[in-house]
């Protein structure tokens, strides 16, 4: 998976981070907990917001040939 913002980067409290990425069609794409889509031809992505409290992106992903995760944190100033 792509991230923009990069990980462990000094960010505004209320921004989000894009992730996006292919995989194999069929995996499962957790973010923070919310199930994210993936396309019949295996893409995925996600807004999602950051703050001061909820500062770690985990993304998940799982199919038969077993499961990754990532673990990604970032700086918030106010």
């Amino acid at each position: 998976m792509e991230l923009n913002p990069r990980a462990n980067s000094t960010l505004t409290n209320g921004v989000s981070a894009k992730i996006f990425g292919w995989t194999e069609p069929g995996t499962k794409i957790v973010v923070n907990g919310q199930k994210v889509p993936v396309t019949n031809m295996g893409f995925s992505w996600k807004n999602s917001d950051l703050s001061i409290k909820g500062n770690i992106l985990r993304v998940k992903a799982s199919n038969p040939n077993g499961s990754e995760e990532e673990v990604r944190s970032f700086v918030i100033e106010q």
